[in-house]
């Protein structure tokens, strides 16, 4: 298997996030002093203040009646983003989850890996040893084509159909597609849209979210071996999407 983040190099990466998230088969220990202990423990690479955020969740709700749908909101668990000085290197931290991110520029994978090993090892001293339930992997790019009109298959291997049997031009559109590898156990979620872009410019995002459930493991080394087994399905199905004059954008 080819070495995680080693098929291509590009001086500007379209990522504008790439991010690992551990999700803890159980809730960590966690108390009103948890974050600040972190803090404590993270601070000589996330030396500013931890920046609280809620998370809230919408549901729809289909009431067996003729009342129609409605909206239900609820609240998740409170979580805590560390950043480096810099502002673009975080640690996302709750009493469910733990994530390492990376805001443009990118760091490359295997800083990024580093940053999670570490991540993992503060959070045992911290917490204790926590079963982990599943292994993320997301990357998040824009890519921009500084052309107003072309034909998306110049750059872009994802079929895009438009009406009139594909003569008509595309203003927009939104692809977004749920699947399950062929190995039975990873789940991605791959988006592929337009966004927006200045005049004379066409921008595109392509979303990739990979997913491993796992069975309680704790130990960093197998965590970061799904990891790296995760980056590397992740740069194949990114490499995959585009074609070489989309490569070219990112000497």
């Amino acid at each position: 298997m080819t070495a995680p983040g080693q098929s291509h190099r590009y001086a500007n990466p379209p990522i504008e996030e790439g991010l690992c998230q551990i999700t803890f088969a159980q809730p960590l220990p966690w108390s009103v002093a948890t974050p600040g202990r972190l803090h404590e423990a993270l601070k000589g690479a996330y030396p500013a203040e931890p920046e609280a955020q809620d998370q809230v969740a919408a549901s729809l709700q289909l009431p067996p009646n003729e009342t129609g749908p409605t909206f239900a909101f609820n609240r998740g668990p409170q979580r805590f983003v560390f950043k480096d000085e810099s502002g673009t290197r975080l640690l996302i931290a709750s009493s469910h989850t733990l994530s390492v991110n990376s805001l443009r520029p990118y760091e490359g994978w295997d800083r990024l890996r580093v940053r999670l090993r570490e991540a993992l090892e503060t959070v045992t001293r911290v917490t204790g040893v926590q079963p982990v339930g599943e292994v993320s992997l997301r990357y998040i790019n824009r890519i921009v084509v500084r052309e107003p009109r072309f034909d998306s298959d110049t750059y872009f291997r994802l079929r895009v159909r438009t009406a009139e049997d594909g003569k008509a031009s595309f203003v927009g559109f939104l692809h977004r597609v749920e699947s399950v590898l062929t190995d039975g156990v990873t789940n991605v979620t791959s988006t592929f849209a337009t966004i927006d872009a200045p005049p004379e410019e066409n921008a595109f995002l392509l979303d990739l979210d990979f997913r491993r459930p796992i069975l309680g493991l704790a130990d960093a080394a197998s965590i970061l071996e799904i990891a790296d087994e995760l980056k590397v399905r992740e740069n194949a199905e990114f490499e995959s999407s585009i074609t070489d004059a989309t490569r070219e954008l990112f000497r």
